[in-house]
């Protein structure tokens, strides 16, 4: 996902679909500070206030979005290049969602005897 422009694009992960996002790069080119910032599912994973004039961002990561979920890359004036990279594979396991989300409430909790 690659914009220029001022304001909100989406991306939702097809069903049956896993993307994962493995390198996040934004360039300022305007002549002002600008922030950008990219969520999974309403979660910011991207967050920055570039400076005026070359100020940039890049990192690499591992942001996981399943199917169902929304990718945003949000910039706030024209003139950053902002870009999320990544992959997506067929999840044929039809997860909607990290194991631990899954698991939330489900597992009993630990019973151990007491330390003499």
């Amino acid at each position: 996902m690659h914009h220029t422009a001022a304001g909100t694009w989406n991306y939702t992960v097809p069903a049956k679909m896993r993307v994962v996002i493995t390198d996040v790069s934004a360039v300022n080119t305007a002549a002002s500070i600008v922030e950008y910032a990219a969520y999974i599912a309403g979660v910011a994973f991207a967050y920055a206030r570039l400076p005026a004039s070359g100020g940039s961002q890049y990192f690499t990561t591992r942001a996981v979005a399943y199917q169902g979920e929304v990718i945003t890359l949000y910039i706030q004036t024209s003139g950053v290049h902002a870009s999320l990279f990544g992959y997506g594979f067929s999840d044929l396991s039809g997860r909607t969602g990290p194991p631990a989300a899954e698991l939330a409430g489900e597992v009993p909790p630990l019973d151990l005897p007491p330390w003499d």
